[in-house]
């Protein structure tokens, strides 16, 4: 496949959204991507989706942590060559890994480069106050 589009923040169904996606090929509608939100806003992330991380729990997208979807946008120009296989000898690159699983409630993807202490901050006493922690 060669990727024909990018963007930094994607509607997707269900009324989701994404951060940095690139489109796998022309005229498909599957893309590589980070884990799901609420909103465009990275401190309105699912847990869930980040705590699943390589399990099959798409509609067929490529789902990965933001900071590796970043990665994705920010060093490969569209016309990049991607090539997707499937066999049971695993290839250069395993599923994608998280350190640690985070909290229900937390709503920012640890990995994400583009929080601010600020922001972390911010939202965790919006969480501490809503949950009485």
């Amino acid at each position: 496949f060669k990727t024909p589009e990018k963007y930094r923040w994607r509607l997707m169904i269900n009324d989701v959204w994404t951060q940095y996606a690139t489109r796998l090929g022309s005229g498909l509608s599957i893309l590589m991507h980070s884990i799901i939100y609420d909103a465009p806003d990275p401190y309105t992330v699912w847990a869930s989706t980040y705590n699943n991380l390589g399990i099959a729990r798409s509609a067929g997208c490529i789902r990965l942590t933001t900071a590796d979807s970043k990665w994705i946008y920010d060093h490969c120009a569209t016309g990049t060559t991607v090539i997707v296989y499937e066999d049971p000898i695993p290839g250069p690159f395993d599923r994608p890994t998280i350190e640690a699983e985070i909290p229900f409630e937390q709503r920012w993807d640890p990995t994400d480069p583009s929080l601010t202490q600020e922001g972390i901050n911010a939202k965790a006493q919006e969480i501490q106050a809503a949950f009485g922690y």
